[in-house]
């Protein structure tokens, strides 16, 4: 398998189960996959990400990042905060509870998906290998 058909193979596994988890999570939640991602990486972060770090953390532009957030501010499931080392993004007590509560679902999905599929610990280490290589890094 070349790299360029692993990278393929990648995003379509990930297309699908994207389909699925925005599906369940809308379903049971009220909110997609990309919101979830969001939040829940707000969730590792009490103190809130600053803007910037939070685009690196979802791969996303900050243009990206800021047309995202006001949906999330008008839940009330977020917040951003001026301070003096500029913008952060601060999830809100319903904002945590959302993304703990759909982290149960999305858990089971992958679960469900991946089972206990022994070539588990392999793809990880390849995926974690391809997220920190030099020749993906942005300025």
């Amino acid at each position: 398998m070349s790299p360029l058909d692993f990278c393929l193979g990648l995003h379509r596994a990930g297309a699908a189960l994207r389909l699925k988890l925005d599906e369940e999570l809308g379903f049971l939640h009220g909110l997609g996959w990309d919101e979830f991602v969001l939040l829940s990486s707000l969730d590792g972060h009490p103190g809130g990400l600053p803007l910037r770090d939070l685009g690196r953390l979802l791969g996303l532009q900050a243009s990206a990042l800021l047309r995202r957030l006001p949906p999330l501010e008008k839940t009330g499931w977020l917040a951003r905060e001026r301070g003096a080392g500029g913008m952060r993004v601060v999830l809100r007590p319903g904002g945590r509870r959302l993304a703990r509560e759909a982290r149960e679902t999305a858990a089971h999905l992958c679960d469900v998906a991946l089972g206990s599929d022994p070539a588990l610990p392999t793809a990880a280490e390849v995926l974690a290998r391809m997220s920190s290589s030099p020749a993906l890094r942005t300025p």
